[in-house]
């Protein structure tokens, strides 16, 4: 590393994604070094960057007294957990240096989606089998941690009775011994457990939230094969959060699905803007991308609800050319992501 770099951050395990991870910030280091190479960098990875999350990181860097002419702030593998004006104000700790915005931040002329990139290392492979030509289940939901977002939704399903002619998983906190705590199963640690492309370890009781850590494949085909659309549970809801999309958004795009998305609602725009159809016009008398979101999806599931399998299965076959555009495009797009990983500035 040349003495003009200096670099704080920590990553994800040895794992897929912290083996990426690392490169991915070797290379920006070298990138760093051969465009900036008479300045003075500041590089901070932004994996679990945060006070409440890993203080003694933060601090370390709160506290260093040195000045720089440009401060480098990455996040991939998980959304930002400081806000754009934080990072800002940090800088202003090393004598206001210009910041670089790298990953994870829409707008930003240094934006990548890792996350596309990484799973297409090692996502499990499919063939013909993913068309729909079977309908048991008008939508899946699948739900590991139970983020708020995730828990009122599916609360929602369930005391609506709309879980019926569906597949809905959510996971229960490892922490937390609440008997009146909701926890919705498909028994996935035994005959439904993925093989391939989870990182679920028995032995952790802190990441055991009793539902499978698949990142890299589809899950059990029977219930994917037979399902119609897939109700994404992203991992950040709000308008106002940054766009952070994820193998969650990806999955129904690489799985031959339509989709709708219990988060962000922005994203919708961000996949447009990158080449992907969505298909909320096709009910296009549900507000789904301005209205409330819970609420948009129940009426949804309703309208859904109140087909029969021949509509369903008409209105799939009309989507079938821009979902397999979308497949397509999705593996285009990752390929341009590692790209722009490569060749930052």
């Amino acid at each position: 590393m040349s003495n003009n770099l200096v670099y704080r951050g920590t990553t994800f395990p040895n794992n897929t994604w912290g083996i990426l991870e690392n490169n991915v910030i070797n290379s920006i280091k070298k990138q760093i070094n051969d465009n900036f190479a008479n300045q003075t960098n500041l590089f901070i990875n932004g994996t679990w960057f945060s006070p409440n999350i890993y203080y003694e990181c933060y601090m370390d860097v709160v506290t260093m007294d040195a000045e720089f002419d440009n401060l480098f702030f990455l996040t991939t593998v998980d959304p930002p957990q400081i806000t754009i004006d934080d990072i800002i104000k940090l800088s202003h700790n090393f004598g206001s240096p210009t910041v670089y915005f790298l990953g994870n931040f829409d707008h930003s002329q240094y934006e990548f989606n890792f996350i596309s990139y990484a799973i297409t290392q090692e996502f499990k492979d499919y063939e013909d089998d993913l068309i729909l030509t079977d309908i048991k289940y008008n939508f899946i939901n699948y739900n590991r941690k139970p983020a708020t977002h995730r828990v009122e939704l599916v609360t929602s399903i369930i005391d609506s009775g709309l879980d019926n002619n569906a597949i809905v998983t959510l996971g229960k906190h490892p922490l937390i011994n609440d008997t009146n705590e909701l926890y919705v199963s498909i028994n996935e640690k035994n005959k439904d457990f993925v093989e391939t492309g989870h990182w679920f370890d028995l032995d952790d009781k802190n990441a055991d939230f009793g539902i499978p850590h698949d990142l890299l494949s589809l899950g059990n085909m029977e219930y994917w094969k037979h399902h119609f659309i897939n109700i994404v549970s992203e991992t950040m809801f709000n308008s106002w959060d940054p766009i952070f999309v994820t193998e969650k958004t990806f999955k129904p795009i690489i799985g031959l699905r339509p989709f709708i998305i219990n988060g962000n609602t922005r994203t919708y725009k961000w996949l447009r803007n990158n080449g992907f159809k969505t298909f909320n016009q096709y009910w296009e008398h549900i507000d789904i991308e301005d209205g409330d979101v819970h609420d948009t999806i129940i009426d949804l599931i309703k309208f859904l609800g109140r087909m029969d399998k021949i509509e369903i299965m008409n209105m799939y076959n009309d989507m079938l050319p821009d979902l397999r555009y979308n497949q397509l495009r999705f593996y285009e797009f990752a390929k341009e992501q590692k790209i722009k990983m490569e060749n930052l500035f």
